[in-house]
């Protein structure tokens, strides 16, 4: 039984809800007692101590003028998730756009019941709150999905009143009861397309801004979306974390900014590969500065910038690779937000089973799945499929593209190896001598981005990058002139 506050300021709007809620009677119970001005918050949930409490953005009255309303719901929001944590759920009911900043900062606070339009279906709210909390309820609001529609125009109503003997029930596929205008289907599904999550500045009030994508159009003047891109292999040690590297090195040489991103649960690759010890050896990543918040006067991060490009790498000389109770999905999300690209790469390795990485699946745009040329390995590896995570009622999702590694077209396309991928990218061979050269004297790889190589890195391109951004920087960018490399602290 979990007990809902309400704190929507509105009458209409809590009779509505406290109807609906009866509906389940097993499930859920609302005091009589509402919050009716946001001075009184703290004082009501002292005494009612409820699991749910839902806000209404404009209707709870407050002495705060109208252009400050957004500050103190955040001040407010953050008062509450210090002192409850995850034992308070809140429930956020607006009337705004799903592009709407003030969204994305609320989500930055782990608010993942936010419901925006302006006619709400009370069987979607019921049953989304019978759920655990889920950011599979907001990827719609963090990519702006647009396959939602709706049932005849939108007014100025609230809420769409419930229809008299409705019923809702738990376990049953009631219809909305609404008798208006109302949601058709259910804003969030559970497999979602295209989930982005957009890049911003997470600043005091996790207020978040879109100064980066302004200048992205600025340099190279075609908007860009900003996209998450996970990469990892089938195996250990197969080769993605070079292709990341050599990925994230070919779209920085068109003055498109990428995040790359190492997995912080697994031992760090990256930091050495790059001379991290000999030139930065104070550097800490964003991952250490998260873990280690309470301690913040002891830290002191420092970002490792190559030109366009921002690593967030562990230095193994100070950082161990972090565990869930640590880090866990939250915390990982709230550092992509914190960086200002509108690219991120994130190398998963192979740890496509890790509670995280399903999360990541679930908001990446694209994901690169690398494979090697053994045939029965691989085959093996689809039969077996053991990251179910990555299937889709017994296929690969339809956002992970294949990559085989060390090949050619003429491998890929052999018939050893139809039935097994819908779609497949082949990734040519680099010669060992020319790989370690450039590991042992701690060389960026550019060099090693031949015509050909290019010409593969340009199709994985081309799956989040518009194809004239990348004509058109084409002629403007030497692909092989070497970037400043700097590091600063914060």
């Amino acid at each position: 039984m979990k007990k809902v506050l309400l704190a929507v300021g509105n009458d209409k709007y809590s009779n509505i809800l406290r109807n609906a809620f009866k509906k389940l009677p097993e499930d859920f119970t609302v005091p009589l007692t509402e919050v009716l001005n946001i001075k009184f918050l703290d004082e009501v949930l002292e005494n009612e101590k409820p699991d749910i409490v839902i806000f209404h953005d404009t209707h709870l009255p407050s002495a705060t003028p109208r252009e400050e309303r957004e500050t103190e719901w955040l001040e407010v929001i953050r008062e509450l998730k210090y002192k409850h944590n995850n034992s308070l759920r809140i429930v956020f009911l607006c009337e705004r756009e799903s592009d709407d900043v003030f969204l994305r900062s609320l989500i930055g606070y782990s608010v993942l019941d936010i419901f925006h339009a302006n006619n709400i279906s009370l069987h979607g709210l019921l049953e989304q709150l019978l759920d655990e909390p889920n950011y599979s309820n907001v990827a719609h609001i963090i990519g702006n999905e647009n396959n939602i529609s709706f049932q005849g125009s939108v007014d100025n109503e609230p809420i769409a009143a419930a229809e008299e003997g409705a019923e809702v029930s738990k376990g049953k596929k009631a219809e909305p009861v609404v008798v208006k205008k109302v949601i058709e289907k259910k804003v969030v599904n559970k497999i979602i397309e295209n989930k982005i999550v957009q890049k911003n500045v997470i600043k005091k009030e996790f207020q978040l801004n879109f100064q980066r994508e302004v200048k992205i159009r600025e340099t190279v003047g075609i908007a860009i979306e900003p996209k998450t891109i996970l990469i990892g292999g089938a195996y250990q040690r197969i080769g993605s974390s070079f292709i990341s590297h050599l990925l994230t090195d070919y779209v920085t040489s068109f003055r498109i900014p990428v995040t790359y991103i190492e997995n912080p649960y697994r031992f760090p690759y990256t930091f050495d590969r790059y001379f991290g010890e000999e030139k930065f050896s104070e550097h800490t990543s964003a991952f250490h500065t998260e873990v280690m918040k309470d301690n913040a006067a002891f830290i002191k991060e420092m970002e490792w910038l190559d030109g366009d490009k921002q690593l967030i790498v562990l230095n193994p000389l100070i950082e161990r690779p972090y565990t869930l109770d640590k880090l866990d999905f939250e915390s990982f999300l709230k550092i992509i937000f914190k960086f200002k690209s509108p690219i991120n790469i994130i190398d998963v390795g192979n740890d496509w089973n890790n509670p995280v990485v399903k999360d990541l699946l679930d908001i990446a745009s694209d994901v690169f799945l690398v494979v090697d040329n053994d045939p029965f390995a691989t085959q093996n590896f689809f039969e077996q499929r053991i990251f179910p995570s990555l299937f889709d009622e017994g296929r690969l999702m339809e956002k992970v593209t294949v990559i085989m590694n060390k090949s050619s077209d003429k491998i890929v396309q052999d018939e050893i190896f139809e039935g097994v991928y819908d779609d497949i990218l082949s990734f040519p061979y680099i010669a060992e001598e020319s790989i370690f050269s450039h590991i042992s004297d701690r060389q960026w790889l550019y060099p090693l981005i031949t015509k050909e190589v290019e010409e593969h890195l340009l199709e994985l391109a081309l799956y989040f990058l518009p194809e004239e951004l990348l004509q058109k920087q084409k002629k403007k960018s030497s692909l092989f002139s070497l970037p400043k490399f700097s590091i600063k602290s914060k």
